[in-house]
């Protein structure tokens, strides 16, 4: 009859066997964190508009808070790439925090609003102050009312 082998040969196999089994979940998730950071967009567009958020005042957010006045306000000088449910735009301010591609002083016309006017995540031209900033066209059509006849 062959010996029976003893508990500490047993015990160290156990070991190796949970050793790589530890091992495989560690080389599992780092692999899904890796993938997950370049494509945040597998998980659908809740994750990654968690993920990819910029609306905050932690680092890499768009905004800063004045702890007395207990708001937040956007950072002045700054530039990043936004996301939001599948849709990517440029965010830049201007020197005082406003979302202006150039600061004028002083200013000609002021435009207040909210996301509507502000035309959220579009480009400076087709905004409405973007159109506005346009050179004025040296002719304009008329209307059929004022036609010559």
């Amino acid at each position: 009859m062959p010996p029976r082998p003893t508990s500490a040969p047993i015990a160290a196999r156990v070991a190796i066997r949970l050793g790589l089994v530890v091992v495989a979940i560690l080389v599992v998730l780092g692999v899904l964190e890796v993938v997950l950071r370049l494509r945040p967009t597998l998980l659908g567009d809740a994750y990654a508009n968690g993920a990819l958020s910029r609306y905050t005042v932690r680092a890499g957010g768009i905004y800063y808070r004045d702890r007395n006045l207990r708001m937040n306000f956007m950072i002045p000088n700054f530039e990043t790439t936004m996301y939001a449910n599948g849709y990517v735009w440029h965010h830049q301010t201007d020197a005082l925090g406003f979302r202006n591609a150039v600061l004028h002083i002083p200013a000609d016309v002021v435009l207040l609003g909210d996301s509507h006017r502000q035309r959220a995540s579009r480009t400076d031209t087709s905004q409405i102050a973007g159109t506005a900033r346009r050179p004025a066209r040296r002719s304009f059509p008329r209307s059929p009312c004022s036609r010559r006849r």
